[in-house]
């Protein structure tokens, strides 16, 4: 359903599950230009297997990974703010 490339280029592909878990009936899923990353693989993945219509606004596609780490990490004193580090894409 979903490919994760890492910084390192390793791929790690996370599966379809068994037919048996599918959905019974067609989905809606609603989205807009703000939808975060899960929910643009969610809806992807019901366009992929036909399972439902996407309603809404045109999404941005987004593709990366990110893990936020805090500024104070490396200070002794108390430092506001954080660093947005990019440590993977995802692929359809």
């Amino acid at each position: 359903m979903v490919q994760l490339r890492d910084t390192a280029g390793r791929l790690e592909v996370l599966d379809d599950p068994p037919a048996r878990a599918g959905l019974r009936r067609s989905a809606r899923v609603l989205v807009d230009r703000l939808s975060a990353s899960a929910s643009e693989i969610f809806a992807g993945a019901i366009q992929d297997y036909h399972r439902g219509v996407i309603l809404g606004q045109t999404t941005f596609g987004k593709d990366t990974v990110q893990n936020l780490v805090p500024l104070d990490r490396w200070s002794p004193k108390p430092v506001n703010g954080q660093l947005t580090v990019t440590i993977g894409k995802f692929y359809r």
